[in-house]
């Protein structure tokens, strides 16, 4: 089980002190405020009654000088952990929390605030979609363009549960963020795409799109991550994507969807797009089977045929450049 986040109070790089005084007032911290203020060449009130800084209430500190972020990132997590909170106040510190971790050194401190666990404890746990689909977006937020967060993820056992989401959640705002999730771990990441690919990421990833024919949003961002890992400027990342992607069927998956789906605009742009790609990038395409299926020109009619209903021009220019490839 994981420990409650007050178990780790030792490990937090700082805490406020609790007053073991009475707190003071608003006028007493004013006073406190001026006569702090006062420069040596002024004259302050004559007072014996100092006031100690020890015994102000850490409250009005935090007014003053706001919280410390680890601070705000424990209490977000407190907050998740709690059974007494509601929905939306748990929502509303998840929220906070992607905020906070948008700034690197925050994401770094997930570790050392020792967060990682409870975040994945409840994003295991958790039956509310809602706040699955924030924590994704947390550690997609953590994890982009951050090699720290990233083994971080890896190391802390995130990434299996990730990769599971993408088949046993239906929710299409949990799968979004699962997606983008993966996208921000995956670029520029070889070591963690060779560990995605171990546990079987890719196969689920394209299950996941052959299984949700009636979401085009989905099917739509994942041919976009997809796309955008053949497109990475480390060949070493490229070479491993499309030389894994022939073993499987997206190829064929994506033309099925070109030849049999109702029109979506966004669907079909990502789809000839990525296909443009895939032939650019892996040229071995063009010796297999499935490949003749994209010259058919009965497929490429129906394309302009639906396009032209809709007013999608742009559709049809993509189409082009695709024509000149093949």
């Amino acid at each position: 089980m994981t420990p409650k986040i007050t178990d780790n109070l030792s490990s937090i790089p700082y805490q406020r002190k609790s007053s073991k005084e009475p707190g003071l007032t608003t006028s007493d911290l004013l006073q406190w405020s001026i006569l702090n203020r006062t420069t040596e060449g002024e004259d302050a009130p004559k007072d014996n009654n100092h006031i100690d800084p020890e015994k102000i209430d850490p409250k009005w500190l935090d007014v003053i000088l706001g919280k410390d972020d680890s601070v705000r990132m424990r209490e977000c997590c407190e907050t998740i952990q709690d059974d007494s909170k509601s929905l939306d106040e748990k929502l509303n510190a998840l929220d906070e929390l992607e905020m906070l971790v948008e700034q690197i050194d925050n994401a770094n401190n997930l570790r050392p605030l020792k967060l990682w666990p409870v975040l994945l404890d409840v994003f295991t746990s958790t039956t509310e979609p809602e706040i699955k689909m924030y924590l994704a977006w947390i550690f997609g937020t953590s994890v982009q363009n951050n090699e720290t967060a990233q083994k971080d993820f890896l190391d802390n056992g995130v990434l299996q549960p990730v990769i599971n989401s993408l088949t046993n959640d239906k929710d299409t705002s949990v799968l979004k963020k699962i997606i983008y999730c993966l996208s921000g771990f995956l670029k520029h990441n070889a070591f963690g795409l060779k560990t995605f690919e171990t546990l079987n990421g890719y196969e689920k990833l394209i299950n996941t799109f052959e299984n949700k024919k009636d979401d085009p949003v989905i099917q739509s961002r994942i041919l976009w991550l997809l796309r955008s890992l053949l497109l990475e400027e480390n060949e070493e990342i490229k070479i491993s994507v499309g030389d894994y992607l022939l073993k499987t069927s997206i190829f064929e998956d994506v033309i099925e969807v070109l030849s049999n789906n109702d029109f979506n605009a966004e669907l079909f742009e990502k789809s000839i797009q990525f296909l443009e790609t895939y032939i650019t990038m892996v040229p071995k395409i063009k010796s297999t089977d499935a490949y003749s299926k994209i010259k058919s020109q009965e497929m490429q009619l129906r394309i302009i045929e639906l396009s032209n209903k809709n007013d999608s021009k742009y559709i049809i220019d993509e189409l082009k450049k695709l024509k000149q490839l093949i």
